[in-house]
Order: C-alpha cells, then sequence, then structure tokens
C-alpha cells in the first residue's frame, strides 16, 4: 500500500527531478504518506508557509484531487486560483486504488501582481514575496503538464507492476514451503511405522 512510504519515495524523487514541481503521496485516507516536496521556487515559498499545513487551502485543494483520482481512477486535472497546474495520479495495485499522487503548483499563465497577491493571501504570507518569484517563473502549457502526467504515470504503473510480481513471487514461494511441510509430514507418519517394524525385526 501506500502507506509503505519507503519503496515509493525514490519514485517521486525520480519524478520530481523531471518538472521541479511539488509532489504529495495521499493515503486513501486523504493523509499524506509522503510530501509534500517541494522542488520549484514557487512550490518552496508555498511550502514555508501556511500553505500544506493540515488547515490550509493548499492541502484541501490537494484532498479533493486525490479523492476525485481516486474515485475515478484516472488522472484529474485542476488549476487553483487560474493560475497554478495541479494533476492528481491515482494509485491502483491489485485491481484497487491505494491512494493518490498530487503534483504540480507550476504557472500555466505569465504571473500578474493582482494574482500573486491571491495566492498570498491564500497561502497567509507578503505577496510581495511570493510575486518575486512568481514573476520568474516561466509558464507552462498544456502539453507540458500533460507530457508530466504521463511520465508520472509511466513511473507509477512500472512500480505497482514490480510490487504486484514481489507480491506474486512471496505468494508462489509461501505456497510452495506449506506443500513441502506438509508433505513432509504426511510422509514421516507411515515411515515412523515402517522404522519401527524394520528396528523389531532387526532385533529379532
Amino acid at each position: 500500500t501506500v502507506d509503505d512510504g519507503c519503496s515509493w519515495e525514490a519514485v517521486l524523487t525520480q519524478f520530481r527531478q523531471a518538472p521541479h514541481c511539488t509532489t504529495t503521496l495521499y493515503t486513501m485516507d486523504g493523509e499524506p504518506a509522503i510530501g509534500p516536496i517541494c522542488s520549484s521556487d514557487t512550490g518552496i515559498v508555498l511550502g514555508h508557509s501556511h500553505f500544506f499545513q493540515p488547515d490550509g487551502e493548499g492541502r484541501r485543494f490537494e484532498q479533493s484531487l486525490a479523492a476525485e483520482a481516486a474515485l475515478r481512477l484516472e488522472l484529474v486535472r485542476a488549476t487553483f486560483l487560474e493560475q497554478l497546474a495541479v494533476v492528481a495520479v491515482p494509485v491502483v495495485m491489485f485491481g484497487k486504488c491505494h491512494g493518490a499522487i498530487v503534483f504540480g503548483w507550476l504557472p500555466v499563465t505569465f504571473a500578474t501582481a493582482l494574482g500573486a497577491e491571491a495566492l498570498a493571501r491564500a497561502a497567509r504570507i507578503d505577496g510581495r514575496r511570493l510575486w518575486a518569484v512568481l514573476r520568474l517563473q516561466p509558464p507552462l502549457g498544456p502539453h507540458r503538464v500533460e507530457l508530466y502526467a504521463r511520465f508520472l504515470s509511466s513511473l507509477v504503473a512500472a512500480h505497482t507492476r514490480l510490487r504486484e510480481t514481489l507480491a506474486e513471487v512471496s505468494t508462489v514461494t509461501r505456497l510452495r514451503e506449506e506443500s513441502l511441510a506438509r508433505v513432509a509430514h504426511e510422509l514421516r507418519t507411515p515411515l515412523s511405522s515402517i522404522m519401527l517394524r524394520l528396528s523389531t525385526l532387526l532385533r529379532a
């Protein structure tokens, strides 16, 4: 499951190096198992604010997207305050959804001072500080966001296939050991009787 955060840490680390975005892995309960991992300048500023705290607007927005992706079992795309792109990718293993990975907080348009001020109010930080970062960050087109979404989806699919294969190998190994133990037990009873008779005959 995604509660086993250690196995997913490498996936998120590999992914966030490409788009330099903010990434969080959510469980089905809506709680973050890993993250938020902030790589972009905008994400770092937001990450050091109230934005991603349990009652922050960023956390609530991500939780809503993660829940929708888990329910629909497909990618969910959204834009926060018509400025920052956010995407949720469901994590499906053994035919069951175990949570979702939410990434983004990347600008989709050129930043404005008014837009930065609206984001700053949501994050409860100084608008001038956020504006200083946003105005230097080029916007991403929808094709780039889609490319990142497909990249993350492929990483998730590869990791889940690996987990499923390892689980199947573990099951086969356990069943084999149980079968061998059962056969050994079933053979031991008649063999003990035979050995006892042979011992009696040899003594006679």
